[in-house]
Order: C-alpha cells, then sequence, then structure tokens
C-alpha cells in the first residue's frame, strides 16, 4: 500500500466518533471563530492555524485532520480536540464540523480568546487571498 493511502486509512480509522448536534457553542473561557469553508479552503485555513501556534498541530497534522474532515459523512458532525502552544502558552481548541455537503463545511474552533482572535484574522487573510 502506498504511503498516502496507508495515511489515508488510519486517518479515517483514527476519526473521532460522530454526533449529530448542529448548533455548537463555545464553552466558558471558550471563544469562538469559525468559517464556512468550501472543501478546497479546508486544508490552507488549517495550514495557517499550524503557522500560528509554535507546538502542536503540525501541517502533517493539520494535512491528517484535513483528511478526516474531507471523509466525514454528510449531514454530521465531528468535534477534534487539539493541544497547542500559542503565544508561550498553552491552549486547547476543541474543532468542531459540521458537514453540509459534500463540497460545504461549517468549521467552528473553540479555544482561548487570542488564539481565536489570531485565527479568525488568518482565515479571514486566506479567503481575501482566494478572492472570498
Amino acid at each position: 500500500m502506498q504511503a498516502a493511502g496507508l495515511v489515508s486509512l488510519l486517518a479515517l480509522m483514527l476519526a473521532p466518533a460522530v454526533a449529530v448536534t448542529q448548533n455548537p457553542r463555545p464553552r466558558q473561557a471558550e471563544v469562538e471563530a469559525s468559517a464556512n469553508l468550501d472543501a478546497d479552503d479546508v486544508e490552507p485555513v488549517l495550514q495557517r492555524l499550524s503557522s500560528l501556534v509554535s507546538s502542536g498541530f503540525s501541517a502533517h497534522d493539520a494535512h491528517i485532520l484535513a483528511i478526516q474532515i474531507a471523509a466525514q459523512p454528510v449531514r454530521t458532525e465531528e468535534t477534534h480536540m487539539i493541544g497547542v502552544t500559542f503565544a508561550g502558552h498553552r491552549a486547547a481548541i476543541r474543532v468542531v464540523v459540521w458537514k453540509d455537503d459534500p463540497q460545504a463545511y461549517n468549521i467552528y474552533f473553540f479555544t482561548a480568546p487570542d488564539l481565536a482572535a489570531a485565527l479568525n484574522r488568518a482565515i479571514a487573510a486566506h479567503m481575501a487571498a482566494v478572492g472570498k
């Protein structure tokens, strides 16, 4: 099996359980950064997230998460937890993905206020760069 196929299979096997709620909410001390993304924007946004943090979510991790999100069944919600270091402090990111259809995703990042603000700026920069 080719390495890319093995990585894809591993990502699918490690995918979190699916739960349907459609209305994720921030928990206490969390702030939301979110975006409605086309399928081709998911990995670039995740790559921008990986460049914001000093550890805990690498470019490779962004790629694996993008594979997991692409494999997510339509009309389902999945939650992914990420522990990172941002601006010298540990932070948790709760990534909630609602897949509307095969090419449309609502992605919510719930995290510390300073990281959420940086992520909202990164999402806006990506969307501007691709003319959306």
